[in-house]
Order: C-alpha cells, then sequence, then structure tokens
C-alpha cells in the first residue's frame, strides 16, 4: 500500500486507475490497475524459481538433494487463505464476507471439506450419541474420526 500512495502522488490522480472500490487493492500495476491472474503468476514462479536457486546452492554446501517447491496457481492463495480461516474457527459468514463470496452457499460449497475435518469435534462437544449404524455412516464421510461416541442401544 505504500508503494501505491507513493505512485498516486507521483503519477497523479489523473494517471493512477485504481479509484473507489479498488484503493485497497493488494495487487496492482505500476498505474494502479488490478493485476490479471497471469502477471501474479509470472511473480509467483520468479519468486518460486529463486527459491529453487538458492536451495540449490544450499543443498551442494549441505551435501543433499535440492527440494524443488511445487507449481501452484495465484488461486492457491485464495483457498489457502479461506482453509486456515475455517481452521482457526472463523465464522462462515465472516468467511464469505472476507472472500468477496455472494452467497453462504458458495462458501460452503468451495470449502466443506474443511467443515468434515472440524465435525468430529463438534459432535464430541455437542456429546451427541449415535447407534452404530449412524457411527458407520459418520466415520465413511469424515474418515477416522476418533472423536464420535458409539453407543448400540439407543
Amino acid at each position: 500500500m505504500k508503494k501505491q500512495k507513493k505512485a498516486r502522488k507521483e503519477y497523479g490522480n489523473k494517471r493512477w486507475r485504481s479509484s473507489g472500490e479498488m484503493d485497497d487493492l493488494v495487487f496492482t500495476t505500476t498505474l494502479g490497475s488490478p493485476c490479471v491472474r497471469y502477471i501474479v503468476q509470472k511473480e509467483i514462479d520468479k519468486i518460486r524459481k529463486r527459491m529453487d536457486m538458492e536451495d540449490a546452492v544450499r543443498a551442494i554446501k549441505e551435501n543433499r538433494k535440492p527440494v524443488k517447491f511445487r507449481y501452484f496457481h495465484p488461486h492457491t492463495i485464495r483457498h489457502t487463505f479461506a482453509t486456515r480461516c475455517f481452521e482457526n474457527g472463523i465464522e462462515p459468514k465472516v468467511a464469505q464476507k472476507l472472500l468477496g463470496h455472494s452467497s453462504i452457499t458458495v462458501t460452503m460449497n468451495i470449502y466443506t471439506h474443511v467443515m468434515k475435518d472440524k465435525m468430529g469435534d463438534e459432535i464430541s462437544k455437542f456429546g451427541y450419541a449415535l447407534t452404530d449404524t449412524e457411527a458407520k455412516d459418520y466415520k465413511e464421510l469424515l474418515g477416522d474420526v476418533k472423536q464420535i461416541s458409539v453407543h448400540s442401544n439407543l
């Protein structure tokens, strides 16, 4: 944001393209336009290549194989942010607003895998007792969740 303010002052408001609702963009071009995906991807690739080269040098010094940084798409950063929100207990409606989704359904449909991981913990907080059949269904849905208590005589 500091660079953006400096550039706005330098170019003047007539050449600076970001205004109104786009004043707080994180990624902009040098003139304040929103960055399109391919520009962000290009920058991510530069950083990734530099990290790979630095690790290659360290690997030689440490007599080990270098570790390559895996390719990822710019949208991965957004997905990671949303996942961390859910992992840290941020309410879905707050995450929806932060992500700019038009509806809670969009948010929940995309990130339900995170919610499933927490479901076992939430069920155990409530103290919900399951029949053998229900427990089997939940275990299939959630994977191996240790928190679910099973009672067969319900």
